[in-house]
């Protein structure tokens, strides 16, 4: 996987060759951003992450900040009773979910607080499946979490670098920059589809004339 220092190298090219110590520090802000918003908007699956937490009989609930850097949240399993957990929106949680049971088998989540129910009479083991933020690259030989990618965050890296050192307003600087990311997004997004062997709605458009069935 690549390093800091193997992306900056090709975000300086794309600078023209500005790698002086102020250039550095700002491309390598923007390539540990240009990671961050390659992995929301792609998730791949590098960053899913799975843990285990432990509820005590009578508590029915437990905090988000105790994984490591949690983006997003998956899914729970209920490793003691050998069963998911349904998620409820909060606001229907006390609504339509009752109270009364053995095992605990719904959850919901309110802030960085996941709420279940029904309340554990006994030590219950949950399994919680998660995404999560990259790690921040700070050394030349961090590597990123993730695979095939690398145009992309280069890409992000550059146009974020060109517009600092422009010194625009930040929401000229902004549209710049959101600009320069369409393209390479399109790109990556079509990537990630043709790895999973997924039809584009053209290809599925043909297909399904072409009597295939047109599933993606």
């Amino acid at each position: 996987m690549s390093t800091l220092a193997s992306l900056r190298n090709l975000v300086v090219i794309n600078l023209g060759g500005r790698n002086d110590a102020t250039a550095v520090e700002v491309i390598d802000a923007a390539i540990n951003y240009g990671v961050l918003i390659a992995a929301m908007m792609f998730q791949p699956p590098e960053l899913k992450r799975e843990d285990t937490t432990v509820l005590s009989s009578g508590n029915n609930k437990f905090y988000l900040s105790l994984f490591t850097r949690l983006f997003d949240l998956i899914s729970i399993y209920n490793n003691t009773a050998g069963s998911p957990l349904w998620f409820v929106p909060y606001e229907q949680f006390d609504i339509v979910v009752p109270s009364s049971g053995t095992n605990v088998k719904f959850y919901t989540v309110f802030g960085n607080t996941v709420y279940v129910k029904p309340t554990p009479t006994s030590t219950t083991s949950l399994k919680v499946a998660y995404v999560s933020y990259p790690d921040v690259l700070s050394e030349d030989d961090d590597e990123v979490e993730f695979d095939y990618y690398d145009p992309y965050i280069v890409a992000v890296a550059s146009a974020l670098a060109m517009a600092a050192f422009e010194e625009v307003d930040s929401a000229t600087m902004w549209q710049k920059v959101s600009e320069s990311l369409y393209g390479p997004f399109l790109l990556g997004q079509r990537a990630r589809e043709v790895i999973a062997q997924r039809k584009t709605l053209f290809e599925a458009v043909v297909a399904q004339m072409a009597g295939e069935g047109g599933g993606k």
